[in-house]
This record gives C-alpha cells, structure tokens and sequence, in this order.
C-alpha cells in the first residue's frame, strides 16, 4: 500500500451527463449532497458498538497465521496507471489489466444510488482540485486474526478478534503537488501475547520500526532504520511526475471522478452520522487487486477528505461458506492541513524549512537502484517481534465511530 506520493494516499468519478442537471447544479454551487441517502441495505449498516456509537466494519469472527500486507512500493507496480476509458470494460483474457468480478452483480446499484455515488463523487473531485500540499497525522491500526496470540488472547479476554489488532502506529503523511509525498511511521507499538488488565500488551521494541519512505517524483527513498540504511528507487517512467497520483489509493489527497469509475466498483454506504460519507471500494484492475481485496472510506462532509480509510487486505475472507479470516487496517487522520498559510510560507523562507526534507543520516549507508521490470514480489513487514525483546507499554486506543 503506497499510501501517499498519491495516498496522493490524491488511505476515490463519473460522467456528468449521468447525474442530471441538478447534481452539476450542485457541484457547481459548492453544495455539498446529503451525507445519509441511499445504500441502505440490509447488512451495509455501519456496526454499532454497544454504547450506540457506530465503528467501521469488521467482518465476522474467526481463528486464524500470516501477516498482513506491508505498504507496496509503486516500483514493483510499474503498470498501475493503464486504467481504462471510462465506460469501457475490457474481455476478461489473460491479458486484460481488468478484473472479471463484479462484487455488486448480485444486488446491482439502483439508479438512485448511481445518481447519489455521483453526487458525491463530482463534489469531492472539485472540493479537492486546488489542493497544492496537504499534510496530516495519522493513527494505525493492523489486524490479523491468523496471527500469533490473536486468537487465544480473544478468547482470553473475552472478545473477537477484530478487537485484537496485533500493531498500533502513529505517524504522518503529506503531499506536495504534482509528484512528491511522505509517510513515516514515528512510533510503532507490538502485540507481546501478553494481557494488561483486560486489554492486550502491546509495547515498543529496540530496532523495530514502521514504514518510512519520501519520494521527490523521480525517486522513492525507502529509510530502513533498523539497519541505517537508505534504498533509492527510481521510478518507472510512468510513473513520474503527476502520473504517480494514479498509484494503488488514491483516496488521500484528492480524486478525478471519470479516472475512479473506470478504475472501481464502488458503492455508497450508510454513513454513522450526517457529517461522514462512506464509499466502499473494489478494484476493476489486477494491479489494484494484489494490494487490497477492498477500501471503504470515510469523508468528512467539512473538508471533504478522509477522515478514515480502512483497507481489506487480499487475504481478508468474508464469504459466505468459508472460514472467516480479519486481515485490515484501519488508518484514522487527524489534524489535517490544505495547503500553506501565509504564516507558514513565511516562516519556513525565514528558516530555510523544508516541507519535505530529504533526510538521510550522515552514518546511513545510501543505495541506489535503478528501474527493474515489474515481476517482484510484494514486500511485507512482520508484525509480532520476538518475546525476548524488551520494551515499554503504552496502548492507544482504536477509533470508534
């Protein structure tokens, strides 16, 4: 999951002649659609939680050993922007960069879900297209109920397991237009296998560390903190300059609603309350569908930006008939900046600040590596470090919505 030289996370379309006069009215007037509306199906309600408040989905219990997926590299992505015309549904043969599943065929979106899906989605593209930098702090939480200790530590305390999530991160994002993002994990908490009272342990180990990675739109800098060193990836042609922003999630920073359609099947869903909107999203396209099964997320009807993202890894199982499997994580961002003020362009021509500083300890070994053809595997990152590590407890808490 690269989740922000585009995550520019760019942690989601449309035809407007499709929407009718009065949803372009709308977009047009900067109105935003009514938060609630249709999507209300039986079982695509928000779950609520015992004290009324509703949570984003989780899926079903189970007892499942794997780890989940780590952020992919948009270098072991190179074809990610071939997305289709809009409208246009390639043959589902070998060489067809379109998935052949359709996760609504059974229960097809009415037309006025479609007008509303628009609606929302017009209004987001135009509320984000002057965005020029964005920055935001986010939490982390990572699922996994194959993992060590989920299962037996669920039963322990008496809860599912999509309340054991095996790490909690902190850490922050931003965005510089058209082609330059970080994402940096500052602070990284394990599951030990242990309890606390009546919560999982879970603390921070000696030399483990969470994602860290910049790109400057010719390069992506992976920073390994546990062996002091710095990988620099350059990235495919096609994936350089404002192209990076059509990288695996593209929900972060803004969105081009005729590029999302021709990407994904999405699906408006009940919202917890009248100041977020829910899109549920599944990839058309294979580059998409090995980084996640798919995406719901959460926009706030103020800044019209993810307030949520929560993303089903490929090896989340939720089917009917077989055994269920929670591998998700849920990322919550929280003080989030558009753009610089006045104040901040001043400050940092007075101190020489750089925005996103290209930061490589003078002891780090540097290396550097070309262009490679796509065929790589996905890198993931483990998530229980060894219980002969030491460290310091302090849990954070998931977000409840």
């Amino acid at each position: 999951m690269w989740y922000s030289c585009s995550l520019g996370w760019a942690i989601l379309l449309g035809v407007a002649s499709a929407i009718g006069l009065e949803t372009s009215a709308q977009a047009q007037q900067g109105v935003a659609p009514p938060a609630g509306g249709y999507g209300n199906r039986q079982g695509q309600g928000a779950p609520i939680q015992p004290n009324g408040t509703a949570r984003p989905p989780q899926g079903q219990q189970g007892q499942p050993q794997g780890q989940p997926l780590a952020p992919a590299n948009p270098n072991l992505n190179p074809n990610l922007n071939q997305v289709p015309a809009a409208g246009s549904m390639p043959a589902g043969d070998a060489g067809s960069p379109v998935v052949v599943k359709d996760p609504f065929a059974a229960n097809p979106l009415t037309p006025q879900e479609l007008q509303h899906l628009d609606q929302v989605l017009i209004y987001w593209e135009k509320s984000t297209a002057d965005i020029t930098r964005f920055s935001s702090k986010f939490k982390r939480w990572q699922y996994n109920s194959n993992d060590n200790f989920v299962a037996q530590l669920a039963q322990q305390l008496g809860k599912d397991v999509r309340e054991v999530p095996t790490t909690i991160s902190a850490g922050e994002v931003k965005y510089l237009a058209p082609d330059q993002g970080l994402f940096k994990i500052e602070r990284l908490l394990s599951m030990t296998g242990q309890v606390n009272g009546k919560l999982p342990e879970y603390k921070e180990f000696p030399n483990r560390f969470g994602e860290w990675w910049l790109c400057d739109g010719k390069h992506v800098y992976d920073y390994d903190r546990t062996e002091s060193r710095c990988t620099k990836h350059e990235l495919p042609p096609d994936m350089k300059g404002s192209a990076i922003l059509d990288s695996p999630m593209p929900f972060v920073f803004g969105v081009n609603a005729e590029k999302m359609k021709a990407r994904y099947w999405m699906r408006m869903k009940p919202s917890p309350n009248n100041d977020i909107f829910v899109i549920e999203v599944h990839p058309k396209l294979q580059a998409d569908a090995v980084n996640y099964d798919h995406v719901e997320v959460y926009l706030d009807r103020k800044q019209f930006l993810p307030s949520m993202v929560v993303k089903y890894n490929t090896e989340h199982i939720d089917e009917p008939g077989e055994t269920f499997v929670d591998n998700r994580e849920v990322f919550e961002f929280t003080d989030r900046e558009k753009n610089a003020t006045l104040l901040q362009k001043i400050d940092e021509a007075v101190w020489r600040k750089e925005f996103l500083p290209l930061d490589i300890p003078k002891d780090w070994k540097l290396v550097e590596v070309p262009y490679a053809p796509p065929g790589v595997g996905d890198l993931r990152s483990a998530t229980v470090p060894p219980q002969s590590l030491g460290g310091t407890a302090q849990p954070l808490t998931p977000p409840r919505r």
